[in-house]
């Protein structure tokens, strides 16, 4: 028997469609020396029938979609609403839509701090639980299968995810049912695997004594767009960094160090897209044409198929307005609509660090450290130059009457 021959292994996506496809059980996920998730076929069990090879979206042809000039500035006109988007609030009128249709949808919630897992949501609090950013990997196990028997029962199914994720649920359903599927594809830079995040976290809780109950990549409490990532625990938060911290998992996020190795390969990063409708942020908004000034948050919302172009005209009861802009400030402005991140100088050092057993903070501290420390030094002055102008603003008179006080409680 012929083994069956995968995506190899800097490639692979971790999508996991070929385990779900396999008859016998006898595809796994196992992480490797840097915790990288590919898939193990046990020989012993495996028959060569062939459909984990049939599922792989990085063998099939056909899975991305013409480059399209429809583009479009698109925010949620609910303040609130947006307000606690990460940007202009797309993602939730989709899930909204779909409901109201008595369409089944799935997103990811981020209720497990460590691994994020794909969910069928089945009303608002669901769709309150998906909202924001994850920058981790997620897990599709169960999705496959799921939308395809719903499918397959005539019920539509909308589907938001990775470009990668995207492709392996399109081509597992296979184009014979696709007509039954949504997709919407999010602008991606890269992901990370969960045990980095898990580790990461794990370490803030030893170091703060305090085990946290609530993450957020985007905590709309600083502004989703300043990136703040926060912990909080029953008491309140008690952790907050920027992308320009001294946050390993944060700076090596954003500086593209701790990526899954195909993200810096990754096939869908490019103007021709996986899904029906494209969403992200909007990096480009305003450069070639004003702006509307109705929003300070937008998205930018790309149509690549006539589902995406009636998923997007359905939004507006759903609150989203819509603005079409010129492809060029998409195109020529998100470098992931153009080419892959480009991988850290240091991702050798990081690679071979966390392999040795050295864990998530020391391999980042390893490629990236005088950047960690250089950001934590730029840090700790911004928070002194902030403790002594708000000093500033205290009136003598009152600092005289603190000094008695405490004076006074001191020597009574």
């Amino acid at each position: 028997m012929t083994p069956p021959k995968l995506a190899d292994k800097d490639s692979c996506t971790g999508c996991g469609a070929c385990a779900a496809a396999c008859p016998k059980g006898c595809i796994t996920l196992e992480s490797d020396s840097v915790g990288v998730r590919t898939p193990t076929i046990d020989g012993d069990v495996c028959i060569g029938c062939g459909a984990c090879e049939k599922s792989c979206h990085l063998l099939a042809d056909g899975v991305l979609h013409a480059k399209s000039d429809e583009v479009f500035a698109a925010w949620q006109t609910d303040a609130g609403d947006r307000r606690t988007s990460a940007s202009g609030g797309i993602a939730s009128a989709c899930y909204r839509w779909a409901l109201s249709r008595g369409v089944h949808c799935y997103g990811v919630p981020a209720d497990d701090l460590y691994a994020f897992r794909f969910i069928e949501l089945s009303g608002e609090s669901d769709i309150q639980r998906c909202k924001n950013s994850k920058y981790a990997e997620s897990d599709m196990s169960g999705v496959y299968e799921n939308v395809k028997k719903q499918i397959r029962n005539g019920e539509g199914v909308l589907f938001i995810g990775l470009p990668c994720q995207v492709a392996a649920l399109r081509t597992f359903v296979g184009k014979r049912l696709e007509d039954g599927l949504t997709t919407v594809d999010i602008i991606c830079h890269g992901v990370c695997p969960s045990t980095y995040l898990e580790e990461h976290v794990r370490g803030i809780e030893g170091r703060c004594g305090r085990t946290a109950s609530a993450l957020s990549f985007r905590d709309p409490a600083f502004e989703t767009a300043k990136f703040r990532l926060t912990l909080s625990d029953t008491q309140g938060l008690f952790y907050k960094k920027g992308p320009k911290s001294n946050d390993a998992y944060q700076v090596g996020y954003h500086s593209a160090l701790t990526y899954r190795e195909n993200c810096y390969s990754c096939r869908y990063a490019r103007g021709e897209r996986a899904g029906d409708l494209t969403i992200g942020d909007f990096s480009g908004y305003g450069r070639h044409g004003q702006k509307s000034g109705k929003a300070e948050k937008v998205s930018c919302a790309i149509v690549s198929t006539l589902k995406g172009d009636l998923l997007l005209e359905g939004l507006a009861k759903f609150g989203i307005e819509t603005e079409r802009r010129n492809p060029d400030e998409a195109f020529l402005y998100e470098r992931q609509l153009k080419e892959p991140s480009v991988r850290h100088a240091g991702r050798p050092a990081f690679l071979s660090t966390y392999a040795s057993g050295s864990g998530f903070d020391r391999a980042a501290r390893a490629a990236m450290g005088r950047t960690l420390f250089r950001n934590g030094v730029v840090e700790g002055l911004r928070l002194r130059e902030a403790e002594l102008f708000a000093r500033s603003l205290v009136p003598k008179s009152v600092k005289r009457a603190i000094r008695k006080c405490i004076h006074r409680s001191c020597f009574a």
